[in-house]
This record gives C-alpha cells, sequence and structure tokens, in this order.
C-alpha cells in the first residue's frame, strides 16, 4: 500500500512484520514437538541429571525477564535431587514452567523451586506468587491454546503459544512422571512434578 516508500512508518511495519514471523516460527516449533512427542517419536535417552544445575542454568537464563518484573528466584538446594531423565526434554518442560512463573507472576512476586525426597520419589515444586488460577480452570490448563481468562489472558503482553503446558504434561508422561497444580486465586500456582526412579528406568527398556 506504498508503505514502503514512507521513512517515518516503514521501519514500524518491517517490525510488525518480523515479530508476527517469530510468533508464527514459536508456534510451529511448539506443534511439531507437541506432536512429535504424542507419537512417540521422540526417543528417551535417560542419564542421571542433577536437578540443582538444571534448575540454575534454567534461571541464568530468565533472569533478565524476571529483573524486568522485579520478581526474586529462589532455589532451596538439595545435593540429593537427582532424577534419571532425557536432559533435552526435562529441560524443556522446566523452561516452560519456570517461564510461566515468572510471567504470571506480580510485580515484586517470587518464584521458588524446592524438593521433597521419598524414599522412590522425588517430588519437585514450582510455586509463584501470581494471580492464581480459578479451581474451574485448572483442569483445563493442559489443554492445548487454552487460555485462563480472568486471571491471565488480560496480561499486555501474553506470549507464547498456548502450547507450552501441553508439551509439559506430554514430557512428563513419557518420563512416567505426575504432574499436579495446586491454586488459588489471589494466592499463586504451585507445580508439582513427582518422578519414581524405578519408572523411570524402565520406561525406556
Amino acid at each position: 500500500d506504498g508503505a514502503i516508500d514512507d521513512k517515518s512508518v516503514r521501519q514500524r511495519f518491517l517490525k510488525k512484520a518480523a515479530k508476527s514471523l517469530d510468533g508464527l516460527d514459536v508456534l510451529v516449533h511448539d506443534l511439531l514437538s507437541l506432536s512429535q512427542i504424542e507419537a512417540g517419536e521422540v526417543q528417551l535417552h535417560p542419564e542421571p541429571i542433577e536437578l540443582d544445575e538444571l534448575i540454575t542454568d534454567i534461571f541464568d537464563q530468565f533472569e533478565g525477564k524476571a529483573q524486568k518484573k522485579s520478581v526474586s528466584l529462589a532455589l532451596v538446594e538439595n545435593p540429593d535431587a537427582i532424577v534419571r531423565a532425557d536432559i533435552k526434554l526435562i529441560y524443556q518442560a522446566f523452561v516452560n514452567l519456570i517461564s510461566n512463573a515468572i510471567k504470571y507472576n506480580v510485580e515484586g512476586g517470587k518464584v521458588k523451586v524446592h524438593y521433597k525426597l521419598r524414599d522412590k520419589t522425588i517430588d519437585v515444586f514450582i510455586k509463584d506468587s501470581g494471580k492464581g488460577i480459578p479451581s474451574e480452570d485448572i483442569g483445563r490448563v493442559f489443554e492445548r491454546f487454552y487460555r485462563v481468562e480472568k486471571s491471565r489472558n488480560k496480561i499486555k503482553d501474553k506470549g507464547g503459544t498456548g502450547l507450552g503446558l501441553a508439551i509439559v504434561k506430554h514430557i512428563l508422561t513419557r518420563h512416567k512422571a505426575r504432574l499436579a497444580i495446586t491454586s488459588s486465586v489471589g494466592e499463586g500456582a504451585t507445580f508439582t512434578t513427582r518422578y519414581a526412579q524405578a519408572a523411570l528406568v524402565k520406561s525406556v527398556k
């Protein structure tokens, strides 16, 4: 429409086009990841993973994003928190969970990760101090493209594709791990993942 000849608007239009293409690229990548995991095309390559190192690496990755919202990141370290898992897939799952905990948090909020070791399992808790999830929405947050209208859909910079939690669920299912949510409106949300060592070893035989 001639915008390319108008220097005053050309750059703005190009930036909008580039942003839209970046969003499409992320969407396609997430759709491919989800479809491959669902189809069982992604092979697991389990190895011992120190969760402290994994979480610390992810915190470092999102340090800038957290600082922009004045969100503090806290890890209660436990050197005995070691699981056997596919490093790439588990890293992706925790990236999605921690990214969401920051994105949907409040200004000056907090994200805390801690563990609970049992005889045969390890529970990993990712807790945020955001607006929380209404009880009627908790059962649906792992659906593709589902967004919690009241607490999450009105955020100025939503970002994402609406597939992150669906991918997390499928990754953990492949690892025979459990995923649960506890949340109350106004009190944040806690995502709990439970890993059973025996199940992890068995799942790749």
